[in-house]
């Protein structure tokens, strides 16, 4: 009744391998944004910092969109790539934090927004230079 991934075709593999994770944390980040803040404070104190959670979060975030956008346009350069998921996650970030307004006990800050940026910028600068290097002939 269950296939297994091993009985699916090339593209659901391929699916699942690079592209699902990337959309998991596309609504992890979005049930996240949609809880309180007094829910959210509580996690966040015991991090200590709400910008270090948000590059965190980022960083994993981009790593699973450059990941996913290799696999889509195979003839780019990694420079290119990253381009890409670094637009991708700003325009996303953005709109998270729209989100985030309309969310009672929540705020939007122009800083989360640079933080994510910056915990991304770090992911996609790393990768790009372990897939230049090892994977990627350019």
């Amino acid at each position: 009744m269950f296939q297994t991934l091993q009985n699916k075709g090339p593209f659901m593999k391929k699916f699942m391998l690079y592209h699902f994770p990337a959309l998991l944390c596309v609504l992890g980040i979005i049930v996240a944004s949609s809880l309180p803040g007094t829910f959210i404070k509580k996690y966040i104190s015991m991090v200590g910092s709400d910008k270090l959670v948000h590059a965190i979060v980022y960083a994993i975030f981009a790593a699973l969109i450059f990941n996913s956008l290799l696999h889509i346009f195979q003839k780019m350069t990694c420079y290119h790539v990253a381009l890409m998921t670094l637009g991708l996650v700003l325009v996303f970030s953005f709109l998270d934090e729209l989100y985030q307004r309309r969310i009672p006990g929540r705020t939007s800050d122009v800083y989360d927004i640079i933080f994510d940026l910056l915990g991304a910028a770090v992911s996609v600068v790393l990768l790009s230079l372990v897939v230049s290097k090892y994977f990627r002939n350019y």
